[in-house]
């Protein structure tokens, strides 16, 4: 069924589920009529901003936090609760602690080594792309427990944990990336 509305021709957009042998860890999401899944950069550097994609972000590349709300508030995805930041003599700090049971598409748990790590990519990629500000002193990473990562500023930061706000929770697998959603991505020849 196409419907027109104004000068606009809508599509249906049919969400089809199926379920990969290779994919222990997700189902895969086939999504019909959505152009941007056919587009979306399946292998190379995992996209930085698909966390906020309504269908793709949602179901399978979810960030750790979005903002939301009214005033905006930095709203736990895939972190237990929001980041926790402290004040101290030695610097800002800010501690991201994962909800339990999260796995890679793959399977694969996801612990705070793997948290540690994303931060450690993610930050300085996001910082630059979103402020324009290049990280000079990068911050210490590290894994603070086993579904916890700490960042450790020598000082003040020049932003707040909100700067993930949005990013998908992504990592290199082999030549392809996998997240941390329900669903796991895959391009078609169909659409």
């Amino acid at each position: 069924m196409v419907r027109q509305v104004g000068s606009q021709i809508l599509k249906p957009l049919c969400v089809c589920l199926s379920v990969e042998a290779t994919l222990a860890g997700a189902t895969t999401l086939e999504v019909n009529g959505w152009s941007a899944v056919n587009s979306l950069p399946l292998s190379g550097t995992p996209p930085l901003w698909l966390g906020d994609d309504p269908i793709a972000g949602r179901l399978s590349c979810p960030p750790l936090t979005r903002l939301e709300g009214n005033p905006l508030i930095n709203a736990p995805v895939l972190l237990k609760g929001p980041p926790v930041v402290e004040n101290e003599k030695s610097g800002e700090r800010w501690t991201f602690t994962l909800r339990p049971g999260l796995k890679w598409w793959s399977g694969t748990a996801i612990d705070g080594n793997a948290l540690a790590s994303w931060l450690a990519d993610a930050l300085p990629r996001v910082s630059q792309e979103k402020l324009g500000i290049s990280l000079a002193h990068a911050p210490s990473i590290t894994a603070s427990g086993p579904l916890s990562a700490t960042v450790q500023w020598s000082g003040s930061s020049p932003f707040g944990p909100y700067i993930v706000s949005g990013v998908s929770l992504a990592r290199q697998s082999g030549k392809q990336y996998e997240c941390a959603g329900l669903y796991a991505m895959k391009t078609s020849g169909r659409g």
